[in-house]
């Protein structure tokens, strides 16, 4: 008898446990899509206290108190028509506008704004002194960046420039203004490593195709088309 009261108690404690783990499992499959740690642009939904990293928000290099990266409004896993709330981008506004940001350059493609559940555009127009749409592939996506980033420099008006995640656009936009500015950066793979050093030092992801960088330099778009 004493040794079926011990294995009838291990049976009930194995099952206590199982039961526990499926309850658990149950509860995490309920809760709402997170995207922390998701990307370069990584925060939660709903969060109430957001910070630089948390949108992938930094200076483009070291000493640069006006031309500054970060991902797009609403950053994560909703890439589909009207996917994103404009609620997320209301808190990527506020966060933008705490750190004293005057101007927009969004480097996002006509097909990108149509993931967004409203006017993202005159969202922007609206909460901005300046917003400038530069899609990088066609046209002379070059001058508008340096115009857009001239005229920053000379309101002394800090302006963030951002593509989706913050990344890989936003780098070659970022290298193009440091460029257009900075006398003793002179070479495509300087301005990568002055940009790419400076992101990793932050705690954020930048990244210069030198390939794409040398096509807008030479034809004016990350396409290297006229």
């Amino acid at each position: 008898k004493k040794e079926n009261d011990t294995l009838f108690a291990m049976m009930k404690s194995r099952l206590f446990v199982f039961g526990g783990l499926r309850m658990l499992h149950r509860a995490l499959m309920r809760q709402p899509m997170r995207l922390s740690g998701i990307g370069p642009c990584s925060r939660s939904i709903g969060s109430t206290t957001v910070g630089m990293k948390d949108f992938n928000f930094a200076a483009a290099n070291e000493g640069d108190s006006i031309l500054h990266g970060s991902c797009r409004p609403g950053y994560g896993d909703n890439e589909t028509p009207q996917g994103v709330d404009m609620a997320l981008v209301d808190e990527w506004v506020a966060f933008m506008q705490s750190q004293d940001v005057k101007r927009v350059v969004s480097l996002l493609g006509d097909d990108e704004l149509e993931w967004y559940d409203g006017d993202i555009e005159q969202k922007m127009r609206d909460s901005f002194q300046s917003y400038t749409r530069v899609p990088m592939f066609k046209g002379d996506a070059k001058s508008k960046i340096v115009d857009a980033v001239e005229e920053a420099r000379a309101s002394e008006e800090k302006v963030v420039v951002h593509c989706s995640g913050g990344g890989g656009r936003c780098g070659l936009a970022l290298a193009v203004g440091v460029l257009s500015a900075n006398p003793s950066i002179t070479t495509e793979e300087d301005v990568k490593e002055a940009i790419e050093g400076h992101a990793k030092s932050a705690g954020v992801k930048r990244k210069v195709d030198l390939r794409k960088l040398s096509n807008i330099l030479s034809s004016g778009n990350a396409a290297g088309s006229k």
